[in-house]
């Protein structure tokens, strides 16, 4: 008797379990110079911190970002590095929700996908020193040899439930750099293109 079940890991590491036949299907950080996969969302990539705790002054950015072969973290080393800014990783996790609870505590600013945004998180811009980063996408790695009609509508559904997961306003609210983003329940985004 076959059974279905669920893996949250790294991309990387998803990525090894597609290689080494032990998934069929994986929802990955889009990066074609590492790995294959279908877009299936686009957004935009925010620089984050607390809106309740101010960043320290004439000080070096705190960080809470991924691992070394984080994506994320990456674009944020190097745009950080391409203004000359100074910055310290003072925390690290594979979960993009950990790494979430590090800023909404104060303890740090990172990146984090539109879609990632909560209520109590300010987004950072040019005005507060932090340069535009590159959009991010979400692919859909799938194992050779599946039902055709099977993996199209995983990907199909699964493409569904990521343009919903936008909270109401961001694109406007990013567009006009607010800062602060309520969290709220799900609402489809037609300004965004599927894929993350």
């Amino acid at each position: 008797m076959s059974s279905s079940y669920i893996v949250c890991e790294p991309s990387v590491d998803l990525a090894e379990k597609m290689a080494k036949g032990e998934l069929d299907i994986a929802l990955v950080t889009h990066n074609p110079l590492e790995r294959e996969s279908e877009v299936v969302r686009t957004e935009p990539l925010c620089w984050v911190m607390s809106a309740n705790h101010p960043l320290p002054e004439n000080a070096p950015v705190p960080l809470a970002v991924g691992r070394r072969d984080c994506q994320w973290r990456r674009l944020a080393c190097a745009s950080l590095d391409a203004i000359g800014r100074e910055y310290q990783i003072l925390f690290t996790s594979w979960s993009s929700t950990v790494v979430a609870s590090a800023v909404l505590a104060g303890m740090a600013v990172s990146v984090l996908p539109e879609s990632a945004l909560r209520t109590g998180m300010k987004v950072l811009g040019q005005p507060d020193g932090f340069p535009p980063l590159a959009p991010v996408q979400i692919g859909i790695m799938k194992r050779t040899g599946l039902s055709t009609s099977l993996t199209n509508a995983i990907t199909a559904h699964i493409s569904a439930c990521l343009d919903n997961i936008t909270p109401p306003g961001v694109e406007e609210e990013l567009a006009r750099d607010m800062g602060v983003f309520p969290r709220t329940g799900r609402v489809r985004a037609p300004a965004l293109t599927p894929g993350w």
